[in-house]
């Protein structure tokens, strides 16, 4: 199972706290995001596995940005 880097960013862009959590996919990883985005609106959450970025959605918009191709 991939490991999976969750980074939960004030509106500043800033590190407030992180978790690793072994996930199956990347599905699964964006279904744990969507819970610690729910507890708390006013922060964004990042999620990576190794130097790869799999989601990012930013503090206003609350819409994941699309990821390049």
């Amino acid at each position: 199972m991939p490991l999976y880097r969750f980074r939960i960013l004030d509106k500043f862009g800033h590190t407030m706290a992180g978790q690793f959590v072994h996930w199956a996919d990347d599905n699964e990883a964006r279904r744990h995001a969507a819970v610690l985005q729910a507890r708390d609106k006013k922060h964004s959450v990042e999620i990576w596995q190794d130097e790869r970025q799999v989601r990012d959605v930013p503090v206003t918009g609350g819409k994941e940005k699309p990821r390049p191709s």
